[in-house]
């Protein structure tokens, strides 16, 4: 789960830029993990495939941080991966 965190924060990061603002908020029931950031949102066309193995949009990305992070949650019991926008 350290490495689901880690992955997730750092792509928010890479997205925001700074001056931004990230929370991470979890819940047992239901199991949930829920990252949240101010930063201009994801465009729909991207949403679709930010975990696609190799996909990336970052300069030098190799595309495989958000892949995994969705192999550790589904090995962990989390079911869904849902990408919404938050303002």
């Amino acid at each position: 789960m350290e490495q689901v965190i880690a992955n997730t924060i750092k792509n928010s990061i890479e997205a925001i830029g700074s001056g931004s603002t990230i929370n991470v908020k979890t819940n047992l029931n239901p199991l949930s993990l829920t990252v949240i950031d101010n930063g201009h949102g994801i465009p729909d066309d991207i949403k679709d495939q930010l975990f696609t193995p190799f996909f990336t949009t970052i300069i030098g990305g190799q595309g495989i941080g958000l892949t995994l992070v969705k192999e550790i949650l589904s090995n962990h019991g989390y079911n869904t991966l849902q990408v919404s926008q938050v303002f």
